[in-house]
């Protein structure tokens, strides 16, 4: 039996496309912001970061994204995705506090 080939949403594919960036061993995320016209905006990816900055000791993709981003995301669309050591890709939930960050950046998906 033939298999169909699989499309995936574009925001998805943008944010496994900088996952790979990620420096961390266990998990490399990446996100991807998109604005209400669905234009990209901004991505970013997990990594390490001075303790100081925020409360983990790696900054979340979906966090550097928000820093990254050139103009407002507001109404816009976030897509979470991380690859497991294993190679295994997910999509992924933000955890609270990023939620709480692209909540208030205006993020509505």
């Amino acid at each position: 039996m033939a298999t169909l080939p699989v499309t995936m949403p574009e925001p998805l594919v943008a944010a496994m496309s900088v996952a790979g960036r990620s420096e961390l061993k266990r998990f490399h995320t990446g996100a991807a912001l998109f604005d209400s016209r669905g234009v990209l905006v901004a991505m970013g990816w997990s990594h390490r970061c001075e303790v100081q900055m925020v409360r983990y000791r790696s900054m979340h993709a979906e966090h550097h994204a928000i820093r990254r981003a050139k103009h407002s995301v507001d109404g816009g669309v976030a897509a979470v995705a991380t690859m497991s050591a294993r190679g295994n890709w997910t999509m992924s939930l933000p955890c609270n506090e990023c939620r709480s960050l692209l909540e208030q950046a205006g993020i509505t998906t």
